[in-house]
């Protein structure tokens, strides 16, 4: 796949930040809406450049 580009990131910046990137994640990871509880989003997940999200795991799980 040329279009696949992987990338990783510290979620608690991302979680809490205010700056577009970190918007863009909460948004993403949090059904639209900005995150404002202090639960974690730390998992695996799979975004169309438009910010959909098209799969994802966020479990304690390691079978998931």
């Amino acid at each position: 796949m040329e279009s696949f580009v992987p990338a990783a990131d510290e979620v608690w910046r991302l979680q809490r930040g205010g700056d577009e990137e970190c918007l863009f994640f909460q948004r993403a990871v949090n059904g639209g809406k900005v995150i404002t509880d202090n639960r974690t989003r730390q998992g695996i997940y799979v975004m169309s450049p438009s910010g959909k999200t098209l799969a994802r795991v966020n479990s304690l799980d390691a079978e998931k």
